[in-house]
């Protein structure tokens, strides 16, 4: 996929630019570092399991691949609650996805669990 289907893949997730999360979202953001010549291949990888994420996990929000710089790709990952974030992964059709993926990487993926910023 081109770079314009990307960003479209990602406008489309992203939805109406909320700006705000309920209380009990609870999200990753993941870094991927993809090997030298082996882009192309990671983005249609990401971009196909971005897409299944979003058909089968109801608890997802939001689970959008990024470009950075020097071989660095990010996801951007939201769900409803701990117990959606707890799920995220288990469904076969997503696990398989993730080989083809990880066969791009020259490194290991770095995943920092967040959580929503909500007003006391």
């Amino acid at each position: 996929m081109k770079g314009r289907g990307i960003l479209a893949m990602v406008c489309l997730l992203l939805g109406a630019g909320t700006v705000s999360a309920a209380c009990d979202e609870v999200g990753y953001i993941a870094t991927f570092y993809v090997a030298e010549g082996k882009e192309r291949a990671f983005e249609e990888a990401i971009v196909k399991l971005a897409v299944k994420v979003m058909e089968v996990e109801e608890g997802a929000i939001l689970y959008a691949p990024y470009k950075g710089e020097q071989g660095r790709y990010y996801m951007m990952e939201r769900y409803r609650n701990l117990e959606a974030r707890n799920v995220h992964a288990t469904a076969p059709e997503v696990l398989e996805l993730f080989g083809p993926v990880s066969e791009t990487l020259s490194a290991p993926v770095d995943v920092e669990a967040v959580s929503a910023v909500c007003a006391p």
